[in-house]
């Protein structure tokens, strides 16, 4: 796509399907697999390649109306280093498949986590969007399509035990799975050309 004069570009790449949405050690699985692949890619694309300034790697999940997950992966560019920077991008998903990360690499994220759980249990904002979704859970689940089992407050009590559950295996597991080269959507926005 072509769109805007500045001699930059705009990519960004998903990667969806199917999740059993009341698995919620599995959404945190990937949570934690996004942002160890996301510091990887930042040490790639910026530090290695010089390629752009930022690099973003997240993950969303919707139960409605059956569990969907989407990965996203997105960078600005030069025009002319796109497919480059691409082809990286590739590479280190392709790494992470194979061979499980570092333990470090998974420690720094889980202390992060644990780091951000403490914290949101100290704040008032946090706790009010934890009762509204128990909330907009319940009123969901009336009509029987939407995965029991999923309510955070009742999770509560696992959270430290579900990050210990995250080891470098579990997050090569969870990439093979989750990053399904079949099922992705890659698109580049590119500046018109001018004559």
């Amino acid at each position: 796509m072509r769109k805007g004069l500045e001699p930059q570009s705009q990519t960004r790449l998903f990667f969806t399907g199917s999740i059993d949405y009341g698995d919620r050690s599995q959404r945190l699985g990937i949570a934690v697999m996004t942002s160890v692949l996301e510091t990887r890619l930042r040490e790639v694309l910026r530090e290695e390649l010089g390629g752009t300034y930022s690099v973003s790697v997240g993950s969303s999940f919707s139960w409605r109306p059956a569990g969907q997950y989407r990965l996203s992966i997105s960078f600005g560019s030069d025009p002319e280093r796109a497919d480059e920077l691409l082809a990286a991008v590739y590479e280190e998903i392709d790494r992470l498949k194979s061979s499980p990360p570092d333990e470090a690499e998974v420690n720094d994220v889980l202390e992060a986590q644990r780091r951000a759980w403490e914290t949101n249990q100290e704040s008032n904002s946090w706790w009010l969007s934890v009762l509204d979704g128990r909330y907009r859970y319940l009123l969901d689940q009336s009509d029987g399509r939407y995965p029991s089992g999923d309510v955070l407050l009742e999770t509560l009590p696992t959270y430290g035990a579900d990050l210990d559950a995250l080891t470098p295996p579990r997050i090569q597991e969870l990439a093979r799975r989750y990053f399904d080269q079949d099922n992705r959507v890659r698109v580049t926005l590119l500046p018109e050309q001018l004559n």
